[in-house]
């Protein structure tokens, strides 16, 4: 009997040591396809003669899959050599995703060379128009000015900013006047969710404040905290940039159910987990099953956004490419 023991604990030993060398063979070789789509766009952008065409799909391709990998800091800087690969062809789009990621990073000052460009010299009106909410915000955060965006509330062409325009103007002033304007005219946008302190609240890509630091200081279900006279020694208000833009914790995504080989796409690795709902939520519009999954790389937490390919690996990954989302196998 102790024999048998011994061999039962053996063989559980056994299982338990397969799997765990069969989760990291998984995660390099997870680490190694991106690595390696990394390198093949590297080595079209420096090879001799290539057409400035080519050299911009390729900076294309490489500041997705580095954005995919969670190096947002180079991500940044591939979308910028993207939007200038062209000679005489500038891509305003390209900058504009770049000054996303410098903001995303906290450079501020990269983000508002790159938005000043497209506002200075721009000719393509989709940029120009993003451009102008994003300048917009990054004054209200940065200089605490919010005239920009009180422009844009009177804008009719901005309406499906509205609601984020509201709640950052009434973030940054104070004003109760936009707060009572949320509340009435979009009460069930994901501003309004997070004002009445509502848990269902859902990041979406008009919510700009998701992306700007000191979200993480903000406790679930306040926003914008006053000081009361009565209360206790307590830590001093958060500054412009510190404000409460965090919505309350959302419940996590339920994993659908996997196809028999186990295998999943992943579309994004972040290390905000709103950022990572936010495509979460995109991608469940887009048709996709997609679901979360915590990851500790290095000491540090992230957030993994993965897809389970319902038509087949290799055509759920085209059919992702087609709806703008790189992925690749795990």
């Amino acid at each position: 009997m102790a024999l048998l023991r011994k061999r039962n604990k053996s063989g559980v030993f056994c299982a338990l040591l397969i799997a765990a060398l069969g989760q990291a063979v998984y995660a390099q070789n997870q680490s190694a396809f991106l690595a390696e789509e990394i390198k093949t766009a590297e080595k079209t952008i420096q090879t001799p003669q290539v057409s400035g065409a080519d050299k911009h799909a390729a900076f294309l391709r490489l500041a997705k899959l580095l954005r995919l990998s969670g190096n947002i800091e180079k991500a940044a800087d591939a979308w910028t050599d993207a939007a200038f690969a062209e000679p005489g062809k500038r891509d305003d789009d390209a900058l504009l995703e770049a000054a996303y990621c410098f903001i995303a990073i906290g450079d501020m000052e990269k983000a508002e060379a790159s938005i000043k460009t497209i506002l200075l010299t721009g000719t393509n009106s989709a940029a120009l128009f993003r451009a102008r909410y994003l300048a917009a915000q990054l004054q209200a955060f940065r200089a605490n000015e919010t005239a920009l965006l009180v422009n844009l509330a009177h804008d009719a062409n901005y309406e499906r900013y509205k609601s984020a325009i509201y709640y950052t103007i009434w973030t940054v002033s104070h004003d109760e006047r936009y707060k009572a304007q949320l509340l009435l005219e979009y009460p069930s946008s994901p501003e309004a969710l997070i004002v009445k302190g509502d848990p269902s609240a859902v990041a979406t890509d008009s919510a700009m404040w998701l992306l700007f630091p000191g979200r993480e200081l903000v406790s679930a279900g306040s926003v914008a905290p006053t000081v009361s006279e009565t209360t206790p020694a307590s830590p001093p208000p958060p500054t412009t940039a510190q404000l409460a833009l965090t919505p309350p914790p959302v419940a996590a995504s339920a994993q659908p159910t996997l196809s028999p080989s186990g295998t999943v796409l992943q579309t994004g690795l972040f290390s905000v987990e709103l950022n990572a709902r936010a495509q979460i939520a995109q991608l469940n519009a887009a048709g996709f099953q997609a679901f979360l999954q915590e990851r500790t790389v290095s000491g540090h937490q992230y957030w993994a956004v993965l897809v389970v390919p319902s038509a087949g690996t290799e055509q759920t990954m085209q059919q992702l490419k087609q709806k703008g989302f790189d992925s690749f196998p795990r």
